[in-house]
C-alpha cells in the first residue's frame, strides 16, 4: 500500500523533529509555545498534503 508507506515515512521524518522541538522547549523557557505550536500545526499541514498528493 502506497499511501501506508508514504504516511510512515513521512511519520518517520516528522518524529525526530518533534523530539528535538520538545527537547529545545525543555532546556530553554526563551521559546514562546505560541511558536511551537505553529510549527507543529505546519508540520501536520504538511504531512496532510503530502498524504493528499499521493492518495490521488
Amino acid at each position: 500500500n502506497r499511501v501506508g508507506a508514504v504516511a510512515a515515512s513521512t511519520i518517520q521524518l516528522i518524529q525526530p523533529v518533534l523530539t528535538a522541538i520538545f527537547a529545545v522547549v525543555l532546556l530553554s523557557e526563551t521559546i514562546a509555545l505560541r511558536e511551537v505550536l505553529l510549527g507543529l500545526m505546519i508540520l501536520a499541514g504538511n504531512g496532510l498534503v503530502v498524504y493528499a498528493l499521493y492518495e490521488s
